[in-house]
């Protein structure tokens, strides 16, 4: 769409507005996801969307396009409660195969519509404002769609809300009264045991080790993703089929998340090491694409990046989930994604805002992010190493062997093991 403002101009002033307020949006949002049961904000994602496409419209200044970058942020900072929606209509056992195929989906759907936008332009079938119309024409039709979405079962009513029930039986003035004195506490109660969960959860290791990957990788991925188009211009302008490779990119992360759900590894293994490899990988791939003189080659080098985080973030995603209770999906999501806006809103203070002090180039952007991508290799292949020469190498292919026996006869162990543990925590801080 032409809207009169410059490359220049949308990285380093129109861009920025997104990572601010998704991080905005998902600090005000997070205590509550769990708490409304995310269809509510499921809505709210659909709105967004449709003033995105609004905006990108009709609006026709700068302020404008910062405006609709907050709209996305918005829709953006809502996207948990979709994942945390499907994981709480759904068993433990089927999550390794659901989880596979909603982030597949995702970005099968992304994908396809990047091929089908991309064919319709280049065939001078519609023109980008009128691609604009059809996107805006299907996010109206999903903001309807998400009002007759089932809502997930209502969450365990707390001590004082069972007293109350208890006095409704007996008199409904009591129970009128009872209600009335609790919902001046509601809000204080619900602040409370939010941020005892959190503290809660993340005492588990398993829990807290993929999350911090979950959230230094995303940051990375996040700021990449927003510039990497400014990077392939700088390469070369004259090829501008970004349509093309995006769909492509995504189509590949596709694939590799929908593989996730019949891959037969150790994670709890073997995890560590993997993170750090393919963090190591995605590393080389931005260092190159950011020296490569060859748009094809950047391209190909996008595509390895964008698979591989796509399996490893759909890998995270599953490993998480298996270790807590379905009123705390939207709790932890959430979290890791927040500081990976915060870590993320520090990377574009630092490299892309127009007021920083170091303006630094497009190439020199994506060497700092590959430096990024390094060190988070580097952290997680040693605390990898180390701990299974700790344990001994072959203690860990024998362990290897027997959990994989294990879960081919029972299922998963761990997983039942861990949530029992974690519902004895909270019931012990229920009856302190």
């Amino acid at each position: 769409l032409e809207k009169n403002i410059t490359s220049h101009e949308l990285s380093r002033q129109v861009y920025p507005f997104w990572t601010y307020s998704y991080l905005a949006f998902l600090f005000v949002f997070l205590p509550f996801t769990d708490w409304v049961r995310y269809k509510p904000f499921l809505i709210v994602e659909s709105v967004g969307y449709v003033g995105t496409r609004v905006l990108l419209i009709w609006g026709t200044s700068i302020h404008h396009m910062q405006l609709m970058q907050v709209f996305y942020g918005l829709a953006s900072s809502t996207e948990v409660a979709y994942y945390s929606f499907i994981y709480a209509l759904v068993s433990p056992d089927h999550y390794p195969v659901v989880n596979s195929w909603i982030r597949g989906v995702v970005l099968l759907g992304r994908s396809s519509a990047g091929y089908l936008g991309q064919i319709l332009h280049d065939q001078n079938i519609l023109d980008y404002l009128q691609l604009n119309y059809f996107s805006l024409v299907s996010v109206s039709f999903a903001a309807v769609f998400s009002l007759v979405l089932p809502m997930p079962e209502p969450r365990a009513r707390s001590r004082d809300e069972e007293r109350a029930a208890l006095l409704a039986n007996e008199d409904s003035d009591d129970y009128e009264a009872a209600m009335r004195r609790n919902r001046c506490s509601t809000l204080c109660r619900h602040l409370r045991e939010f941020f005892f969960d959190l503290k809660a959860i993340y005492t588990d290791r398993t829990v807290r080790r993929w999350s911090i990957w979950w959230a230094l990788a995303t940051c990375g991925e996040l700021q990449a993703g927003n510039y990497v188009q400014n990077l392939w211009e700088a390469i070369d302008p004259t090829v501008i089929d970004y349509g093309y490779v995006e769909a492509t990119a995504t189509l590949m992360g596709a694939v590799a998340a929908f593989c996730v759900g019949y891959l037969r590894v150790s994670w709890s293994i073997w995890g560590e090491l993997v993170l750090g490899i393919v963090s190591t990988g995605d590393a080389f791939a931005l260092y190159f694409m950011a020296l490569s003189k060859n748009i094809y080659v950047a391209y190909g080098l996008w595509f390895v990046f964008r698979s591989t985080y796509a399996l490893q973030i759909t890998v995270a995603t599953l490993q998480v989930a298996r270790r807590l209770q379905k009123e705390r999906y939207g709790l932890v999501f959430g979290a890791n994604m927040l500081l990976a806006l915060a870590l993320q809103t520090i990377l574009t203070a630092i490299c892309t805002a127009h007021y920083s002090p170091l303006q630094l180039s497009i190439s020199t952007q994506f060497v700092v992010y590959g430096t990024y991508f390094f060190a988070i290799g580097a952290l997680f292949l040693a605390t990898g190493v180390y701990e299974r020469t700790a344990e001994g190498w072959r203690n860990s292919l024998a362990r290897d062997r027997h959990e994989r026996s294990v879960h081919d006869d029972f299922g998963d162990v761990t997983t039942v093991n861990t949530r029992f543990h974690l519902n004895r925590s909270m019931e012990s801080h229920g009856d302190m």
